[in-house]
């Protein structure tokens, strides 16, 4: 009873989410009249279809090309100047293409084009829709779902039909869109978790647990599991869930994922319950649980009644070897001291703590576990504001796209951060590894080659030399090489189009591992969250390879 009523503390609350590149990749894929970093191009292709639709009698499906051009317009508002998506599609320019997409489903609601620029372009649909709002929501809710009755079969539009129908409300016809992709074999871990939340919310409580087993029977590819379980990274055994097969399935989700303490607690279930109410699907962490890499505080939620939460920050850097020449990872680690439990001694205080590390190889279809202790010591006078910086180094491979670290003390006191969106190194004739930020300390910044330290988590601070470091890896030699590093500024989670500074230099490689290092010049910054983006070009080949990170400066 315990269980269940935990799945359904959980499936009450679940939010659906999509990524922003998501609905890039769609637009762009059924839009190709043009790139959507052509500006110019394509303000000049929107006039004349615009004055197309103007006509008396416009031609047969204007309403749906006037749409793409919008659609790739609002896109291009939301791309920096390399193409990279720096903030989501707005939602002002998203309405006026949607509006012109559902008179082209309205005249033909087979229009596979305009059903699935509509599914991507609702993907910012909130599950509480007021005023004008859930009147467009209203309205694309019904012309997906008559898409979909009218045969159009795009998992996306199935999925944006169930989406959109339990935003407003329609839950009938959110499980007939779910229930549709049931049949054709698509998406079937996600369209589960969907209708076992809509069954939490009637209070069907063995249907809710039923479906939430079933969703879990169902997730054998590395989506479907970040779908189903990233929430409960740390406490899924992943290498046994890889290897159990589907008969046992059910018993492993009941024992493993929700363990057996669980129902002998109810304080402890009821905590658990609490953690997961913030939980969001299909955005890859569970916001209770998941600080950002670089932005501790922004994890600070309250814990529940005898929960503390250990604030958690950390970088995952993927390197190689310098002796052995294998890839390995470099996990650094901050814990806010204020909510440690510490002991002292004559050094000064220290807080011991067990850090569970995760990673998934998207290439390789492999996870890999590793768990450690650590000391963590740190002056007595030490502020409970400040972090305390831990490191564990681990053998990796070099196509890791995710990874977890958990940092606890207790079944009661722990922390968490993630990232699931981890460039992988790859495996071309370049590669480029992960960016390390090292800097001099003041009492050896005066001393011509003083030790460099690490700043683990890419803070420094304006006074102090930085330094960027990297390593190359390379199958010939290459003799000329141009690298350029850029600092551009971070205001409000958008990354500013215009560098801060930019740095080019020459330099050449060898064949086999290479290692770098380039002096910053931040003396003359602002305060703030700066992106660093390295490019590494041979002007030979024209072979490139191009890497980025966070900077914090004091």
């Amino acid at each position: 009873m315990v269980h269940t009523l935990i799945l359904l503390a959980q499936l009450q609350t679940l939010v659906v989410l999509e990524r922003p590149e998501t609905a890039a990749h769609d637009i762009q894929r059924l839009c190709p009249m043009a790139s959507p970093q052509d500006h110019a191009r394509l303000v000049k292709l929107e006039h004349q279809l615009a004055d197309s639709a103007s006509a008396k009698q416009p031609p047969v499906g204007v309403w749906g090309s006037l749409g793409c051009a919008r659609a790739l317009l609002a896109l291009n508002a939301s791309l920096d100047h390399d193409g990279n998506i720096r903030k989501p599609i707005d939602a002002a320019e998203a309405n006026d293409a949607m509006d012109l997409l559902l008179k082209a489903l309205a005249a033909r609601p087979t229009d596979t084009v305009a059903a699935g620029l509509l599914a991507a372009l609702s993907q910012q649909a909130t599950a509480e829709p007021t005023g004008t709002k859930a009147m467009l929501l209203d309205d694309l809710a019904t012309a997906l779902h008559r898409a979909v009755r009218s045969g159009v079969t795009s998992p996306a539009v199935l999925r944006a039909c169930t989406r959109l129908q339990i935003s407003v409300g329609d839950i009938a016809t959110a499980r007939d869109c779910s229930n549709r992709a049931l049949q054709l074999g698509q998406d079937s871990t996600w369209h589960m978790l969907r209708l076992a939340q809509v069954s939490a919310a009637d209070r069907d409580d063995a249907g809710a647990t039923t479906l939430f087993e079933r969703a879990a029977l169902a997730a054998h590819d590395s989506s479907a599991m970040n779908e189903l379980l990233f929430p409960f990274f740390s406490e899924a055994n992943w290498a046994r869930w890889l290897a159990v097969p589907d008969s046992g399935r059910s018993a492993w989700l009941r024992d493993s994922l929700f363990p057996n303490k669980i129902y002998q607690s109810a304080t402890y279930a009821s905590r658990l319950a609490r953690q997961l109410a913030g939980s969001r699907i299909g955005g890859g962490r569970s916001l209770a649980w998941w600080c950002t890499p670089e932005f501790p505080l922004d994890c600070a939620l309250p814990g529940p009644t005898g929960e503390a939460i250990i604030r958690t920050a950390a970088r995952f850097s993927q390197l190689w070897d310098a002796v052995t020449g294998e890839p390995i990872a470099l996990i650094a680690f901050g814990v806010r001291i204020g909510d440690l439990a510490t002991g002292k001694d004559k050094a000064g205080r220290f807080a011991d703590v067990e850090v569970s590390i995760h990673t998934w190889d998207e290439g390789a279809h492999r996870w890999g576990d590793t768990t450690v202790r650590r000391q963590l010591r740190f002056p007595a006078a030490a502020s409970p504001t400040v972090f305390a910086i831990g490191r564990v180094v681990i053998p990796t491979s070099r196509g890791v796209t995710s990874w977890a670290i958990h940092v606890s003390q207790s079944e009661i006191r722990r922390g968490r951060a993630a990232d699931d969106r981890h460039a992988p190194v790859g495996s071309g004739p370049v590669q480029l590894s992960d960016l390390l930020i090292r800097f001099v300390p003041p009492d050896s910044a005066r001393k011509q080659g003083g030790p460099e330290v690490l700043a683990p988590l890419g803070h420094v601070r304006r006074t102090t030399p930085a330094l960027l470091f990297f390593q190359l890896w390379s199958e010939i030699a290459r003799p000329r090489l141009k690298l350029v590093a850029v600092l551009r500024r971070v205001s409000d989670g958008v990354v500013e189009n215009v560098p801060t500074t930019q740095d080019t230099w020459d330099a050449a490689s060898k064949l086999g591992l290479n290692e770098f290092s380039r002096t910053l010049s931040i003396s003359s910054l602002l305060p703030g969250s700066y992106r660093l983006q390295l490019l590494v070009m041979d002007e030979v080949s024209g072979t490139m390879v191009r890497r980025e990170t966070t900077l914090l400066v004091d």
